[in-house]
């Protein structure tokens, strides 16, 4: 069963990844974007160092791996709830930076 599920991870990062790394350009231009991609690089790396102390926290703070997987899915599911309240920025509506508000 995981062999299909850890296949399906390569083709599915190719859909997420380009539409999340043009987010900074939309906030930030020239060496600043520069400088957003590189927090963003960074967040995702200490990722690795972090998240397997993560899960064995949570393993033994729930008793078992259950925990620990309700804990990453809480994390993913507040990750979701910000990635989609930036959908309210005035950035991701081009036509209202391009007249003025009344």
């Amino acid at each position: 069963m995981s062999l299909p599920i850890e296949g399906s991870m390569g083709p599915m990062g190719g859909l997420i990844m380009p539409s999340f790394w043009c987010l900074p350009r939309r906030f930030v231009r020239g060496p600043a974007a520069a400088a957003a991609i590189a927090l963003i690089n960074t967040v995702g790396s200490s990722g690795g160092i972090f998240g397997p102390s993560l899960v064995g926290f949570f393993r033994t703070l729930g008793g078992g791996d259950t925990g620990a997987f309700y804990a990453l899915a809480t994390l993913s599911l507040i990750g979701s709830i910000a990635s989609l309240g930036l959908r309210r920025l005035r950035t991701f509506h081009p036509a209202a930076l391009a007249s003025p508000a009344t």
